[in-house]
């Protein structure tokens, strides 16, 4: 790699929350530092050298930024798309899935600190501070690419805004025991009109106690149902053949690629930070959503076919059945919230601010 002809580092402005994990957001300063405009490969274990000057954002918090975002409303549709495959067989879709966002996020990284040292060699570091999927599509594919790039962007926020919006619908009309449709505009407009007209730094605050939330319930749930679990239940023949089904819903829910470039522009373009950072961030979400399918599929083994399994464990009487309905609204709020703020940030690259 060739020499670095001058180093240069400076803050990173504050940027608004992109995701479901901003617990982390208010303790994360963001810098980059000037590199070289040698292309680099995520798969070497060449280091881009940084200037001391000012510390780097912190791996663990960059990584714990992908888990959070990775954790959302996603992981409660697993346990009753997986059911019929058993146990086992999800637990080796949900490695398989998880390897390969890994390897997709790693692709993306890598794009994205070539993408800043080529401004930076261009004398052109501050428009690094508006790195986006979208603007990195367009340094690689072109304006063909990039428009392709922001309709699939779209079209992935439209249909998981529409699939939160319904789920907590449905959560909402039965606590106030009305129709889902009703309780499915009421959490449009009373959390839509929040992100809209609230201070990002009160939705940092909101969203960061919800996550604790979701973080506390999670734990409560796995002590309260751990002594139901069956081992008969989980250790069943898998049924490989509905595997496949299933596949879909585990790779959607180990999505965290739109704060890559966040992620990125944390640990300053360092490429052993940036893999290290994804890859653990990537772990943490996959053991949780082993433990969930141990704790789900193992406590409600004998539920009939076609009946969710998360469902079911909802209707137990007692503390179980309110934590999974606490779990999932919160886990549905911080994920909407994220969603929402990060498309309005894409909208707004779009639009030229």
């Amino acid at each position: 790699m060739r020499a670095i002809a001058q180093h240069r580092a400076w803050q990173w402005p504050r940027t608004k929350m992109s995701c479901s994990t901003c617990i982390f957001h208010q303790a994360r300063r963001l810098r980059i530092v000037d590199v070289s405009s040698a292309k680099v490969d995520l798969d070497s274990d060449v280091s881009v050298p940084s200037e001391p000057s000012e510390p780097q954002g912190s791996v663990f918090a960059s990584a714990l930024l992908v888990a959070g975002t990775t954790v959302g409303a996603g992981i409660l549709a697993v346990p009753a798309i997986s059911q019929p495959a058993g146990f086992i067989a999800s637990s080796a879709g949900l490695v398989g899935c998880c390897a390969l966002m890994i390897a997709t996020g790693l692709l993306m990284a890598e794009v994205a600190i070539n993408r800043i040292t080529d401004l930076q060699g261009q004398g052109r570091g501050s428009e690094a501070a508006s790195l986006s999927v979208m603007s990195m599509a367009q340094s690689t594919l072109g304006a063909g690419g990039a428009r392709a790039v922001s309709a699939l962007y779209l079209f992935q926020h439209y249909c998981l805004l529409v699939a939160y919006i319904s789920r907590a619908g449905e959560l909402v009309g039965g606590a106030l025991g009305t129709s889902s449709g009703a309780g499915s505009v009421g959490f449009a407009l009373g959390v839509g009109t929040a992100c809209a007209l609230l201070p990002v730094a009160v939705l940092d605050a909101a969203n960061s106690a919800m996550v604790v939330g979701v973080v506390a319930t999670f734990a409560g749930l796995v002590v309260l149902v751990a002594p139901m679990v069956q081992a008969s239940a989980l250790l069943a023949p898998p049924v490989w053949s509905e595997l496949p089904h299933a596949l879909p819903v585990m790779a959607l829910a180990f999505v965290y690629q739109n704060v890559v470039p966040v992620v990125v522009k944390d640990l300053g373009a360092d490429v052993r930070r940036v893999r290290a950072a994804i890859v653990l961030g990537s772990l943490l979400p996959l053991a949780m959503f082993l433990v969930w399918e141990a704790v789900v599929l193992g406590a409600m083994g004998g539920a009939s076919a076609g009946v969710d399994p998360l469902a079911s464990l909802a209707a137990q009487p007692g503390a179980a059945g309110s934590l999974v309905e606490g779990f999932s609204f919160l886990a549905i709020v911080t994920s909407y919230i994220g969603f929402c703020l990060g498309l309005s940030d894409f909208l707004g690259d779009a639009l030229g601010g």
